[in-house]
């Protein structure tokens, strides 16, 4: 696998610094996160949380990025597609409830969304 050229201006490249910057705004803010509500892999919160064959869950955006560079699961390089993560609907609804519950605007939840 070859990663795009311009890998920073990807998609998935964005949508993940985006959760990287409304985590550490949450954490400025003194709001504690619960360890639930963060990827597997990154630490940060999730918007669209999905549950890898391997049992860990991760965002979306995250495991976009990662299959750009192999076409594996992180947790234990069983080889995997993005069609094989489950999307977690309950716990993004619980992630939904808490952004909402701590002043986290319905627009700036979406401007990191995948769809």
């Amino acid at each position: 696998l070859q990663p795009p050229q311009n890998l920073e201006s990807h998609p998935a490249s964005i949508r993940a610094r985006c959760l990287a910057a409304l985590h550490e705004s949450l954490l400025q803010r003194g709001i504690s996160i619960p360890d639930r509500f963060c990827d597997g892999l990154t630490f940060v919160i999730m918007i669209d949380p999905v549950r890898l064959p391997s049992g860990g869950v991760v965002d979306r955006s995250v495991m976009e990025r990662h299959l750009l560079y192999t076409e594996a699961d992180p947790f234990t390089r069983q080889p995997m597609s993005l069609s094989d993560a489950v999307g977690e609907e309950a716990l993004r609804g619980e992630i939904r409830e808490f952004l909402r519950e701590h002043g986290v605007e319905h627009g700036v939840e979406h401007g990191v969304e995948h769809g």
